[in-house]
């Protein structure tokens, strides 16, 4: 029976090509050479669905039956959803590049689908070496849109696959160094060639017999980009960007046009065991010539011998002058124990990944590499970071950790990590001094010190430019955003966003308003985006869009656990010392932030206040019962939810307690209905114990969301232990 795609029952690989966008379902995310675009499950089942059948016209009703299978949708599901895969395409409904709407009828996609090797039948690395290394091509199916490869029998695939990888894989070793490559042409560069030599490594390709071991290839590329961005005189492109080409077939000439850069290094790592065989060559993308072609063989425990030896050979094929301590070795060596080296590299394969999860098992990773080498720095610096993106994307609930756990959390593994500073150590200590604490002069002098140790991260110019913000510095802001970006021109959503803080501190509003309409479309996930949107419109006076953008930020607002959007959450705070306007996510002044989000109509959210009366120095709040120790042992024993508002929960609280934290705002309306129903009793306290502000302002803002039994607890943790009842002591959790 000949090879074919089975179309018929709409079926399709995790991966595969429409037009020139790479679709990836398992991280629902589409790419092409400019932007990245993730998309809502939905929207990507129904890419699929149509992807399975190019250029054949599918019903709403069949469409429907398929995507939203045993559930009852309103007729706009689908339409939000062709609507949503036009926008992420760039596509337009009256005239189609990519899907088409067939009146009356349904749908239809008109573009090429181009599917992945495995879903051809062929193993993934074996389609990859057929097609790239034996140049195998692709024959197009009439009538399908399809690129399928020629068809053959069962039998002649067993016996041709076979001999083609071995002549694909001895061709691969041993091919010569003089290949003919189609030069890049200069004049048709993205950006302008830097001054100095500049490079981009793309991704080493695993040759090893298990694909388990693509952590350890994507790892060695990794070190050797960090390696070579240390050397002044080079000009390095971030690995963000080289790894968007990562298991696509691109050619060296696209590369080195799409970055920017003059010479490309490629290569591919094949491990056995505790054999290593790194294959490297570096191409003058220029001229199509090869620079020099090697093979390095050792143990892992040479493995940075053999790093050290390719970047060596890079500097000196180059003829860049080393300055420094560069001279002596511009390597620097982390560890000399592999499998502390290869805890790190698990570690960091899932710290790539960003998901929550993804952090806890590399925070795993990274704790293991510590327990096998307590001096390795760079695994307390990748810990660190965990801990950082943690807090900044508020993620403490979704792991399971209260919100001043992981802060500090945060803290200490910084702190550790300073022990022996990193670039990336750095950079995360500046971002903390500029957000946290409100410190621009020392988040300046750190991000220098980032930059000074690896000039070509721009994790670092981000860093500078958080901490000029901070600075009130926005021209000057720009400047190291828009380095950044030439580093890393392939860069993420969040890059924008940066940029989009400095136009709206220099009153360019019409600007912000581009650059974050083009990040929400990067990431149509990131709430933050639309909050800022909503106060860009507002400035600009576009207010249904304002209204749109706001909709859209307090839908993924309640979807994350927080409350709907109003100006107090852009107040300016403080808590012993530290900036609450981190929860905030912005750098500069929220003042014209706030004046913005005013005009877009954004309510105040300060009605509750009318609440809250003082007598004598205590608080009253209208609508809730003040209660004493016994009535509050009274409602513990009948099983009344305790709600905690105050820090001091991690080390002590009355049993069974939960804790939001009003610090952060995760005291909202949102996570306080997940306690309790509004109709249910409730105690509120602070595990401080006394009858400041914060207790009564919590007590009030419970009862303008509509809980009808709010009780308000003064004598809080030091009225309950005074009168002898039992507490949890949790500190030896919290501190370890």
């Amino acid at each position: 029976m000949d090879q074919q795609i089975n179309v018929a029952k709409g079926e399709i690989g995790p991966n595969y090509r429409v037009a020139e966008w790479w679709v990836d379902t398992t991280t629902l995310r589409i790419r092409n050479h400019e932007m990245e675009v993730k998309l809502e499950p939905k929207v990507m089942a129904v890419l699929s669905y149509l992807a399975a059948r190019p250029g054949i016209v599918v019903s709403r009703q069949e469409l429907e039956g398929a995507v939203w299978t045993n559930t009852v949708v309103g007729y706009d599901a689908i339409s939000n959803a062709i609507i949503k895969l036009r926008k992420a395409f760039g596509d337009e409904a009256q005239n189609p590049k990519i899907l088409e709407t067939i009146r009356k009828t349904g749908y239809r996609l008109i573009a090429t689908v181009e599917l992945h090797a495995s879903d051809l039948g062929v193993d993934e690395k074996d389609g990859a070496s057929l097609q790239a290394e034996l140049g195998v091509g692709c024959n197009k199916e009439p009538g399908l849109g399809y690129e399928v490869l020629a068809k053959s029998t069962k039998a002649t695939y067993k016996i041709l696959i076979p001999l083609l990888l071995l002549i694909g894989f001895t061709w691969l070793w041993l091919k010569p160094t003089d290949q003919a490559i189609e030069p890049a042409s200069i004049e048709s560069m993205a950006f302008p060639l830097p001054e100095k030599p500049s490079i981009a490594v793309l991704p080493f390709a695993n040759l090893s017999d298990d694909i388990q071991q693509e952590y350890f290839a994507d790892g060695m590329t990794e070190d050797l980009i960090t390696d070579l961005s240390q050397v002044v005189g080079l000009f390095v492109i971030a690995r963000n960007s080289v790894f968007f080409y990562k298991d696509k077939p691109v050619k060296i000439q696209q590369v080195a046009e799409e970055l920017g850069v003059r010479y490309v290094l490629e290569g591919s790592v094949r491990r056995v065991n505790n054999q290593v065989r790194i294959n490297a060559q570096l191409i003058d993308a220029t001229t199509g010539g090869h620079v020099w072609a090697k093979r390095y063989d050792g143990s892992l425990d040479d493995v940075f011998l053999m790093q050290d030896k390719v970047a060596n050979n890079i500097v000196a094929a180059l003829s860049i002058s080393l300055i420094g301590d560069e001279r002596d070795d511009p390597v620097q060596v982390e560890t000399t124990i592999p499998e502390a080296y290869e805890a790190f590299l698990r570690g960091w394969d899932r710290y790539r990944l960003g998901t929550p999860e993804d952090f806890l098992k590399a925070a795993s990773s990274f704790e293991k590499a510590i327990e096998l080498d307590p001096g390795y720095g760079q695994a307390y610096s990748a810990l660190a970071a965990v801990d950082w993106a943690i807090n900044f994307n508020n993620w403490a609930r979704t792991i399971g950790l209260t919100s001043e756990k992981a802060r500090e959390r945060s803290r200490k593994s910084l702190q550790e990590a300073m022990e022996l500073p990193s670039a990336l150590t750095y950079q995360i200590s500046s971002e903390r001094s500029a957000l946290v604490y409100s410190k621009p002069d020392r988040a300046l002098k750190e991000a220098g010190q980032a930059i000074a140790l690896d000039a070509n991260d721009p994790a670092g110019h981000l860093a500078m430019a958080a901490a000029l913000l901070k600075a009130e510095k926005p021209t000057e802001a720009v400047k190291s955003i828009r380095t950044a970006m030439r580093l890393d021109p392939i860069y993420p959503a969040y890059y924008l966003n940066r940029l989009a803080e400095a136009q709206y501190a220099m009153g360019q509003f019409q600007d912000a308003a581009e650059t974050l309409e083009k990040s929400s479309i990067r990431n149509p996930d990131n709430d933050w985006t639309y909050v800022y949107l909503t106060a860009t419109y507002g400035q600009l006076g576009y207010t249904e869009k304002a209204q749109q953008a706001v909709a859209e930020a307090n839908k993924l607002r309640a979807k994350a656990g927080w409350g709907a959007l109003t100006i107090e959450l852009a107040a300016d705070r403080k808590r012993h010392g530290s900036d609450i306007r981190y929860i905030f996510k912005w750098f500069g002044d929220l003042k014209p932030l706030r004046e913005g989000l005013r005009k877009a109509g954004i309510p105040e959210g300060n009605e509750w206040r009318s609440l809250v009366t003082y007598e004598d120095g205590l608080a009253e709040v209208k609508g809730a019962v003040a209660i004493d120790n016994n009535t509050a042992k009274s409602l513990h024993e009948r099983g009344v939810p305790f709600v905690d508002i105050h820090w001091t929960w991690v080390r002590k609280r009355i049993p069974n307690a939960h804790y939001l934290d009003i610090w952060s705002y995760e005291f909202n309306e949102v996570t306080l209905a997940e306690i309790v129903r509004k109709d249910q009793e409730i105690v509120i306290y602070a595990s401080r114990g006394d009858n400041t502000r914060w207790l009564p302002d919590a007590v009030a803002l419970a009862v303008k969301w509509g809980f009808e039994n709010v009780y308000h607890y003064d004598g809080g943790m030091h009225g309950w232990e005074s009168a002898g009842y039992p507490v949890d002591n949790v500190q030896k959790e919290f501190y370890n």
